[in-house]
């Protein structure tokens, strides 16, 4: 509990913006990524990091709700992020996106909590997909916290 509200869903106060951060170092795949985001949730932040580095100073200027992580970049890899971010952020939701995935990365992701995952080459389905989930996890944000928490189970 914080502040007398369950603490299983992060809470958008009216005055911030929902906030995504997609981390890939391919421009392409994040430009429609991106792109995708923004037709479906205009009112929301949609920030974009190409490594670590760059994703580390976002971190620290913004609160980031949902993210949409690569798993290998040039800087790093995404898990190593991932864990910073649950330290940061533990009520974010996050998407993986990778071209190979191996088994001990994606039993590392799932123990972290991780929501899924984008393979490479990313379809127009996959991207829907992935903006559908946000798109719900946008609108459980809406909701007041305790009846998110208590149709979730969360409390």
């Amino acid at each position: 509990m914080l502040g007398g509200k369950p603490a299983c869903v992060p809470v958008v106060t009216k005055n911030e913006k929902f906030c995504v951060l997609v981390l890939d170092d391919d421009i392409c795949l994040t430009t429609i990524v991106t792109k995708a985001l923004r037709n479906g949730l205009p009112n929301a932040e949609v920030l974009t990091a190409r490594s670590v580095a760059e994703a580390q100073l976002l971190l620290s200027e913004f609160k980031i709700h949902f993210f949409i992580l690569d798993i290998n970049l040039p800087d790093g890899n995404g898990i190593d992020f991932l864990c910073d971010v649950r330290t940061l952020f533990p009520e974010a939701r996050v998407m993986m996106i990778t071209a190979s995935p191996d088994q001990d990365v994606v039993r590392q992701a799932m123990q972290l909590h991780v929501q899924g995952f984008i393979l490479k080459p990313a379809t127009n389905d996959a991207v829907l997909r992935a903006r559908t989930a946000l798109g719900r996890f946008h609108t459980q944000l809406a909701e007041d916290p305790h009846q998110v928490c208590k149709r979730l189970s969360c409390t």
